[in-house]
């Protein structure tokens, strides 16, 4: 996703990500999905989609069975985040839009 951001949202410079997005931009609308990790738990697709859409944004995702949860939460640790913005991407984000599995 990060790689095609210029295609999708145009340029987009450090200033522009540093303050909320303009109503009804394509940056507004790319802020509002979700991203979960399969294929992306290393540093520098993390780095680049945290920058983009911000922690409350990405959600785990495992690509069971071809993918291991175990594998890649050990990746993810490695990304740079801290306890509590793993607990988010873990499961505090989906939670705020799935409640029953609170």
């Amino acid at each position: 996703m990060v790689g095609a951001v210029s295609r999708v949202v145009g340029n987009v410079s450090a200033e522009t990500l540093a303050r909320p997005a303009a109503p009804d931009s394509r940056l507004y609308h790319v802020r509002r999905f979700y991203y979960d990790t399969v294929g992306s738990a290393n540093p520098i697709a993390m780095q680049g989609i945290t920058k983009l859409v911000g922690i409350s944004q990405i959600v785990f995702g495992s690509d069971y069975p071809w993918g291991t949860s175990l594998r890649i939460a050990q990746d993810l640790e490695g990304c740079g985040f801290s306890y509590q913005e793993l607990r988010a991407i873990d499961r505090g984000n989906v939670v705020r839009f799935m409640p029953k599995y609170a």
